[in-house]
């Protein structure tokens, strides 16, 4: 199973991310923005396929959405739910992997899931 590099994917997709060592959890915060920066140029828009702003703001999360996991648990908080995933967040070499499900299904602004 692949995981994937957790701060990364985070900012690119427009969450704040915070460490607490005394839990070993992570609490991601849904900003409203997405990190272009980071896009690979294949997921960027070209200019005659630019959406309008209204359609952009209509497939967006709202602000504040939050997601806390716990290193070696697989159960995560999305919004205050309990979830669990197929496999806990690992930390390897100081940064933290997260299997695809948590990306896919939790993270993803909803535009990019259509």
């Amino acid at each position: 199973m692949e995981l994937f590099h957790l701060r990364q994917t985070s900012e690119m997709y427009g969450y704040s991310i915070e460490w607490n060592s005394k839990e070993s959890s992570v609490t991601l915060v849904y900003m409203g923005k997405m990190d272009g920066n980071m896009m690979k140029d294949d997921m960027m828009m070209k200019d005659d396929e630019m959406m309008e702003d209204n359609m952009m703001e209509s497939g967006m999360k709202p602000a504040g959405e939050t997601i806390k996991l716990w290193i070696g648990s697989k159960k995560i908080m999305v919004n205050g739910k309990q979830v669990n995933l197929n496999i806990a967040p690992i930390i390897d070499d100081g940064s933290t992997y997260v299997v695809e499900t948590l990306i896919t299904q939790y993270m993803k602004p909803a535009w990019a899931m259509k």
